[in-house]
């Protein structure tokens, strides 16, 4: 199997486990504020999702973030990261066309020789690194967050993973 295959097949698995714990949110469970300093679910899905756009289109695909189209059309910040401030309303519904384009874009993974893969960038926080580490990286944020939704469902009294 190609490197890039396996890349893009760990990030629709993140994709997959995501779209699972996420499914069949009410809006209040979705926007539901946690005591103390943890965040409404809401803000973890558009901060994992647009957290992936970065790695995987801007920093490893050399594209333009889909987040800004989003953004826009949404009412959330540009500024992707300013997600946490924000008082907008944030719709899973949106969020869940978000992450449908954004796994349609990450096909463009497959595309990508291993020499594509390891093109040295500078990556934000992480310095030197190649694009590999950022596509990974992508994968590896969805996963990560989609633990926190799960906790988060679970203060809820709903089931977070599907096990």
């Amino acid at each position: 199997m190609k490197n890039s295959t396996m890349l893009r097949m760990q990030v629709g698995e993140a994709f997959d486990w995501l779209d699972q714990v996420i499914a069949g949110l009410t809006p209040e469970q979705y926007s539901w504020q946690p005591d103390g300093s943890a965040n409404p679910i809401s803000k973890l899905h558009a901060h994992t999702l647009s957290s992936a756009d970065f790695w995987m289109n801007l920093m490893g695909l050399q594209k333009p973030m889909l987040w800004m189209g989003v953004s826009q059309k949404l009412g959330l910040p540009s500024n992707f990261i300013e997600v946490w401030q924000t008082e907008a309303t944030i719709n899973l519904s949106d969020m869940q066309e978000y992450a449908k384009s954004l796994r349609e874009a990450s096909a463009a993974i497959d595309a990508l020789d291993d020499a594509a893969l390891e093109r040295e960038l500078t990556a934000p926080v992480f310095g030197r690194r190649d694009v590999g580490f950022v596509l990974r990286l992508a994968g590896m944020q969805m996963a990560i967050h989609t633990g926190e939704i799960s906790a988060a469902k679970g203060l809820q009294g709903l089931q977070g993973l599907p096990f």
